[in-house]
């Protein structure tokens, strides 16, 4: 019988409950019910999850992660420090002008609010929101250009100077350790840094070089989660990514007496869906291990491999652009599956894929640079299932 990793409860009954592994609010899919009880799992998400997914929380916006039920993500708001106007930014990145709410009065005393926003539709759902007014009584005029904005944005920190993150990764890692059967107790190293027991070092350190080969697509940006370990009387480690650039080191048990482990997960945030695939590895495990170590690598070298990895292409306009052509054929596919399993026709069910393809290249500005959105039948469609 598993046992709760933080509390050491039995996980059965009303303990029991299903938790994402990578959360869900930054793209995680894959679930588990074997490491986390339910109080405990109610607890991490106001600490641990929140402080994570708060520091990724523009990068989310970026990639519009896809959430369970239809949920839209958090709306965030930056400044113009040219002019002090504020924008939010929409899915890929662009930034529309915010509703930059303005009281005034005429000359004869009467009071009047002015809200802005990027198009007729979205003004009137800000006078709506703002003023609980019914937005077919407010006057609109014209609208403001917002095509050159000089924004200063920075989409990216680490967190590791934050303890709660560092815990929250360590969370994921053994989760996916409890999952795949690794028989990982809540007395070792790994559980009792995530409840945040004193031990001996710290759990979670910068990544010093490449760690493993986990080839994806160019065009797509991924989450992932591998473990490893020889076997017999070793150390269990794991290598965690977010967002195709920030990378953690976890050591969950420095002698942990089990056969080898090598396995891992991956979620593609183009398509919401899992990648499969074998992990070979670069670094020993006890090299790892290694960099979870205070001393083991400065925040210099750590922010120069960070600045190296990110590169001119990270979130450059092609790899956007393909990112986002990707979300849309996924998207459509589905849509064109679905019609035609509840019965509709072929051209109905084209129909309703062409229109949900639009949706997302709009959605997403990716449109902008197109000559002319492209026919759902024959467009790039990944294989569906």
């Amino acid at each position: 019988m598993d046992r709760c990793l933080l509390c050491l409860a039995r996980l059965e009954g009303d303990a029991l409950t299903e938790e994402h592994i990578i959360p869900q609010a930054i793209g995680g899919i894959f679930t588990t019910r074997r490491a986390i009880c339910r109080t405990c799992n109610s607890k991490g998400g106001s600490s641990t999850e929140a402080a994570l997914t708060k520091r990724f929380e523009t990068l989310s916006v970026f990639f519009d992660v896809i959430r369970d039920r239809g949920k839209e993500g958090p709306r965030i708001e930056v400044r113009d420090k040219a002019t002090g106007t504020r924008y939010e930014l929409d899915p890929g990145g662009n930034p529309v002008v915010a509703a930059n709410p303005t009281l005034w009065r005429d000359e004869t005393g009467k009071k009047y609010v002015t809200i802005s926003g990027p198009n007729e539709d979205e003004v009137r759902r800000r006078i709506r929101l703002y003023t609980k007014q019914d937005p077919a009584t407010a006057t609109l005029g014209s609208k403001r250009s917002v095509d050159e904005v000089s924004l200063e944005l920075s989409v990216f920190t680490h967190g590791f100077e934050d303890e709660q993150i560092l815990r929250c990764v360590a969370k994921m890692a053994a989760s996916f350790a409890r999952e795949v059967g690794v028989p990982l107790g809540p007395r070792s190293f790994g559980a009792a840094f995530i409840r945040g027991d004193p031990v001996a070092s710290t759990v979670v350190g910068p990544v010093a070089r490449d760690v493993v080969t986990a080839s994806h697509p160019p065009e797509t940006v991924t989450h992932g989660i591998v473990l490893r370990k020889d076997a017999g009387r070793n150390p269990l480690v794991a290598y965690v990514w977010l967002f195709d650039v920030c990378e953690f080191s976890v050591l969950l048990h420095p002698w942990l007496n089990s056969p080898a482990v090598n396995v891992g997960h991956k979620v593609d945030l183009a398509t919401g869906r899992a990648i499969t695939g074998s992990y070979d590895w670069l670094t020993e495990p006890g090299e790892l291990m290694l960099w979870t170590q205070p001393f083991a690598m400065t925040p210099r070298a750590f922010n120069e491999r960070m600045n190296h990895r990110m590169g001119d292409g990270w979130l450059g306009a092609e790899r956007m652009k393909s990112f986002w052509i990707r979300r849309a054929s996924s998207r459509s596919t589905r849509v064109f599956a679905d019609m035609l399993n509840a019965g509709v026709s072929e051209e109905e069910a084209v129909a309703a894929a062409q229109v949900e393809m639009e949706h997302w290249l709009r959605r997403s500005g990716t449109d902008r640079f197109m000559r002319e959105i492209p026919r759902f039948p024959g467009f790039g469609v990944p294989p569906f299932g």
